[in-house]
């Protein structure tokens, strides 16, 4: 009687790749492969690859402070980043209070320089 033995990190690495597989085919995100060398066996990284749409919230009317409340605008400004095919929600220099946030499909958190989120 002869048994067959799956590697399980194999297995997991496989389950992994065909999960990224289908998630990138079923959001229509498209990925650019980078390979690395290394001493061992590494299949090649993927990064996605977003518009080039900037969203800043201060568009969608955040202001910097302690005492500014910047969800909404937040919110707004993934909202129609995501509604608009992708790309960057740009988070300017400075400190921006916000709630939890959702990030969507397609979506790029961007905190430029000096930026800091605190949230509440």
């Amino acid at each position: 009687m002869s048994h067959s033995r799956i590697h399980t990190p194999s297995l997991f690495a496989a389950l992994a790749l065909l999960s990224t597989l289908v998630a990138s085919a079923a959001d229509g995100v498209t990925y650019q492969e980078i390979k690395v060398k290394a001493p061992f066996q590494m299949p090649a990284i993927r990064i996605p690859v977003f518009p080039e749409n900037d969203f800043p919230i201060t568009t969608f009317g955040a202001k910097p402070g302690p005492d500014a409340d910047c969800s909404e605008a937040i919110r707004k400004a993934i909202s129609a980043c995501h509604q608009a095919g992708g790309g960057r929600v740009v988070i300017p220099p400075g400190t921006w209070i916000t709630g939890k946030i959702h990030l969507m499909s397609n979506v790029n958190l961007h905190l430029e320089e000096g930026a800091t989120l605190s949230f509440s």
